[in-house]
């Protein structure tokens, strides 16, 4: 991973080195200025050693023409700006220097015809083979002058041939390497372009990264394999009081095995942990930070692989002080409610069984019983909601179970407030249905489906409950003629606090977390539960359980029932 430093460096030097290779002026005026210097400074050379070593070859007409044409040429190369002329114009200037050199070569006592090697390379390096045919062409022209002023005759001489064959194969050599030399700076600068988009891409991405990192409400820091912080986002940044200029400097709050606790021990701190090879997943501990206050932290280490650097880590860090405190302010509630709940319970209680003893009128017992029942099942729930987490999520009690009766059961307890209603509770169940599951639990299920039908059926209206084997299936079924929902309620009929449009808008009190339990009582059974509805239509729910295959006989469903249910509603 390319970091924003490691982007700007490479961007810089970059930058750096192309403006030291960068020459003032244009590269087409920088190339001729540097070609033809060259030749000048050879020139200059050639003629202080003629007057040393060959002066009477100095007085000659074509000897100072020759070096007069390079001067002025030189002067005017200097001078012409070459970057707002065509490129054609420039093969002017080794031309003529061709034509120059050619007045040199003319008088025997100067053997300067090499010199044409610098004009020669030029035209191959910068032009194409027209302009090589013409210089070579220029050069023939000038041989078969001078041998026709020496000789006094022209002709193919092998001076001649030799010359041709030899600034032949230098300008064909020559333009092939210009020509490779050309495509590859084209294609290192196309390279070097990709890199640059790269190198700019990986930094945006990685800013953009950083940026959403930052926005979360999860600390979130990456560890070298040496321990060293690469990367720590600002949620970690503060909860930890680290610089932000450097992350990797000691952090300003404490670690705590507890609240109000010991600090950890050094290598039992997180760092230290993920350091020694630790992996961990909603490892609790508590924080207390510069400013004072408390946190309670879930962390969690992972390993990071097909990163750049090599193997890292990262360590995940979410403040979960706020649901610490919800939940126990919710268990300290549950208690309270559940303590002052107990008084009044037991009173029922007591005066219910005082009036069953001390009735004589059947009729009256069955009624005092069924609260007695009612009130001892209200008793254990509030006993249940004061156990601690862990065992209120204790697996059911399984036990050999007639559905069929606890249909009947739940019918009975709920005909009285049918007839006030002026719905009439029809039960279809007429065998055994035997299971394996918590008798409690599962009248828990029927009560609240049998409440909710009762609670959306209007006066007039139909309930109806029945229970069936199939083989290893049991079923129920609790479907009625109410009100209704629509498929988009349907599907969320399960969400805690969830009720729907005519729930709502009708006078029925409730809280929507009723069909929520009974998923999760038949989930705890290993059933299923499936809704359909249509608005003014009813609604139908049926219930899945695994049955015994060894039903025995059917049992006798119906008759009074000496229990009565209270259930929450979900629509």
């Amino acid at each position: 991973m390319v970091t924003p430093t490691q982007s700007r460096r490479l961007r810089g030097g970059a930058l750096a080195r192309s403006q030291a290779l960068t020459p003032a002026v244009s590269t087409r005026t920088y190339s001729v200025w540097l070609a033809q210097l060259l030749l000048a400074g050879i020139i200059i050379i050639l003629v202080l050693m003629a007057q040393a070593l060959a002066p009477q070859a100095t007085t000659s007409w074509t000897f100072t023409a020759g070096i007069s044409i390079i001067i002025v040429t030189t002067a005017a190369t200097l001078a012409v700006p070459w970057d707002r002329l065509p490129d054609r114009l420039v093969l002017v200037v080794p031309l003529v220097d061709i034509a120059a050199i050619g007045l040199l070569t003319i008088d025997p006592l100067l053997s300067v015809g090499s010199l044409w090697l610098f004009p020669v390379v030029w035209i191959a390096t910068y032009f194409g083979r027209v302009a090589i045919v013409s210089g070579l062409s220029l050069i023939t022209a000038c041989i078969v002058v001078r041998d026709y002023a020496i000789l006094g005759q022209p002709g193919p001489t092998m001076r001649l041939v030799v010359t041709l064959l030899s600034f032949g194969f230098i300008s064909l050599f020559m333009h092939t390497s210009a020509s490779q030399n050309r495509a590859f700076r084209q294609l290192l600068s196309r390279q070097a372009d990709k890199l640059a988009d790269t190198v700019d891409r990986t930094s945006r991405q990685e800013r953009e990264g950083s940026r959403l990192l930052d926005a979360v409400d999860v600390g979130v820091v990456r560890l070298s394999p040496r321990g060293e912080i690469v990367y720590a986002n600002e949620r970690y940044r503060a909860l930890y009081g680290l610089d932000v200029g450097d992350p990797a400097a000691r952090a300003r709050a404490v670690e705590y095995d507890g609240f109000r606790g010991r600090p950890l021990a050094p290598e039992r701190q997180p760092l230290a942990r993920v350091v020694g090879g630790e992996r961990f997943v909603d490892e609790r501990i508590w924080l207390f930070d510069q400013n004072g206050d408390w946190h309670a932290l879930s962390l969690s280490a992972r390993d990071l692989t097909d990163v750049a650097e090599g193997s890292a880590t990262l360590l995940v860090v979410h403040d979960i002080t706020d649901v610490i405190r919800a939940e126990s302010d919710r268990q300290t509630l549950a208690a309270r409610v559940s303590h002052e709940l107990r008084n009044p319970l037991t009173a029922v209680l007591g005066y219910s069984e005082m009036l069953s003893d001390d009735t004589t009128e059947d009729r009256t017992r069955d009624r005092a019983e069924a609260i007695n029942t009612a009130a001892e099942r209200m008793m254990r729930m509030i006993g249940e909601l004061l156990l601690a987490p862990a065992e209120q999520a204790a697996a059911p009690v399984r036990q050999t179970t007639n559905l069929g009766q606890i249909c009947a059961d739940a019918v009975a307890a709920f005909d009285p407030a049918a007839r006030l209603a002026g719905v009439v509770l029809r039960l279809d169940t007429a065998e055994a249905v035997i299971v394996d599951g918590d008798a409690f639990r599962l009248r828990q299920v029927v009560d609240n489906l049998v409440s909710n039908a009762l609670k959306y059926t209007l006066k007039g209206g139909r309930v109806r409950v029945a229970a069936t084997h199939d083989g290893d299936t049991a079923t129920l079924v609790v479907s009625d003629s109410g009100v209704g929902m629509t498929q988009s309620e349907v599907q969320r009929i399960f969400e805690p606090y969830f009720r729907s449009d005519s729930a709502r808008a009708s006078t029925t009190q409730g809280t929507g977390l009723g069909m929520g339990i009974v998923q999760s009582i038949i989930a705890e059974h290993g059933g299923t539960i499936a809704v359909q509805s249509e608005p003014g239509a009813g609604t139908k729910v049926t219930v899945t359980l695994p049955a015994r295959p060894d039903r025995g006989e059917p049992d006798r469903v119906g008759g009074p029932s000496s229990d009565v249910a209270a259930a929450d509603d979900d629509r």
